[in-house]
């Protein structure tokens, strides 16, 4: 039984990173539905509306990040293969995560209070009832704070993933997540609250943060880091300003990304459509979960898509590409066919206080995302490669899908028209680009 299960699993998964960051996707959509499920039950809609903007407004805040650690992660992957082929002495990789990790400390710094300062801004303009200011303030930076040791997780996750230890940060991102679970129970038997969700998210990412660090800094196994102190230090420097470069390219990939989730919130709050955040952020919050496992595979091959661009390996990219792309899709359909017919109906049985998107604009939302997921494989294969063009390419694109949105909810065009034009342009300006870029590096 064992060994059928074992082949089962290779046919599917190419490799162990692969495996695990499926089994981590499923148990953390698993736990999705039971915090999703316990806010709604707990939270009035205004409470949930209230915490669909505290995510939108880090997730502007977090642009101060500029992809820093996805990029490090990257050069993390390109600096181990060199030092495999022997281009470079083996303590390269931890000197110069070491120096990086500097560098995030000051990064995590300006998020937190410029950020949080600009919230306040924002929230007293838009949000903050008089009654209710004090305990506002505090549940803000305690999900600040959250969201600052989520940005340290990545950081570190992106460190092991580059090493080709992602199994291992997959296994610390489960028991986050279960963490995350017991602690959110607690809305059950307290009064309605958000800082029940936002005290899981700092518990819990904090002692991911730390089991990863510590992960990192700490392996000597086979293929591991060994220590940069040696009598001779030449190659394990690795000057950090060519790869600021890469990091301007990628923060602008980012506010792209901000663009078109966080920004379009915000965006229908501010035109006074405060009724539809609370629906909306519901329903791409499940979005979310499809396309985060309908991911796995991508996300599995990404770093090994990575270090062909050091081999040169064109074969092996393509193959492992189309394999992952193929499986994607057909996951991401499948499961925005589930929050079309099902989501309602669990909704319903939990008893939520929050609905989805009425049917006709539900189906417009979720077309939607499959359309830009599906760019976003291609998108994936380019950002693996160091072709950074995307991200140019990405940012004209939410400009134009932003500028667009407001000047039609300004002279009051229905929403669903909004997210037509939303995916004319996402069509039009980034998946015809991105399929033609991605075709260039598959055939060279």
């Amino acid at each position: 039984m064992k060994v059928a299960f074992l082949r089962l699993t290779n046919k599917i998964f190419r490799n162990e990173n692969q495996k695990w960051v499926f089994i981590a996707q499923v148990i953390r959509i698993l736990c999705g539905f039971i915090i999703l499920s316990t806010l709604t039950k707990n939270l009035p809609s205004d409470l949930m509306a209230t915490w669909y903007m505290f995510t939108s407004v880090f997730g502007v805040a977090s642009l101060l990040e500029m992809g820093f650690g996805q990029v490090i992660g990257r050069h993390i992957a390109y600096l181990k293969s060199d030092s495999e082929l022997g281009k470079r002495p083996a303590g390269v990789v931890r000197n110069f995560a070491r120096r990086c990790e500097k560098i995030y400390y000051g990064i995590g710094f300006c998020v937190y209070f410029l950020g949080g300062g600009g919230g306040l801004w924002w929230f007293s303009r838009h949000l903050i009832q008089p009654d209710s200011v004090e305990q506002f303030y505090g549940v803000w930076f305690l999900y600040l704070g959250a969201g600052v040791i989520t940005m340290f997780s990545a950081f570190y996750g992106a460190l092991l993933n580059g090493i080709g230890q992602m199994w291992w940060s997959q296994k610390a991102i489960i028991g986050a997540t279960l963490l995350s679970v017991s602690i959110t129970l607690f809305l059950y038997i307290a009064p309605p609250s958000l800082v029940w969700p936002a005290a899981a998210l700092f518990v819990s990412q904090l002692l991911t943060a730390f089991m990863l660090r510590r992960r990192f800094f700490s392996h000597n196994g086979a293929g591991g880091i060994s220590d940069a102190h040696g009598p001779s230090i030449a190659g394990l420097i690795i000057p950090i300003r060519p790869i600021l470069g890469d990091v301007a390219k990628t923060v602008v990939g980012m506010i792209s990304f901000q663009l078109l989730t966080s920004v379009f919130i915000l965006i229908l709050a501010a035109q006074n459509y405060k009724d539809l955040v609370a629906s909306y952020g519901l329903t791409m919050q499940l979005v979310t979960i499809v396309m985060t496992i309908s991911s796995t595979w991508s996300q599995g091959n990404f770093f090994e898509m990575a270090a062909t661009r050091q081999t040169g390996d064109v074969v092996k990219l393509s193959k492992i590409f189309y394999s992952g792309f193929a499986r994607a899709l057909i996951c991401a359909l499948c499961g925005l066919m589930a929050v079309y017919f099902i989501a309602p109906v669990f909704l319903l049985v939990i008893q939520s206080k929050t609905s989805l998107l009425p049917a006709l604009l539900l189906a417009t939302v979720l077309a939607m995302a499959f359309v830009e997921f599906s760019f976003s494989l291609f998108a994936q294969l380019l950002v693996a490669r160091g072709e950074m063009r995307i991200a140019y390419i990405s940012f004209v694109t939410a400009i134009s899908v932003c500028c667009a949105s407001v000047i039609l909810l300004n002279v009051n065009v229905p929403v669903i028209t909004v997210i037509l034009c939303r995916i004319f342009i996402v069509i039009i300006l980034y998946g015809i680009p991105t399929i033609l870029l991605s075709s260039r590096h598959l055939k060279k």
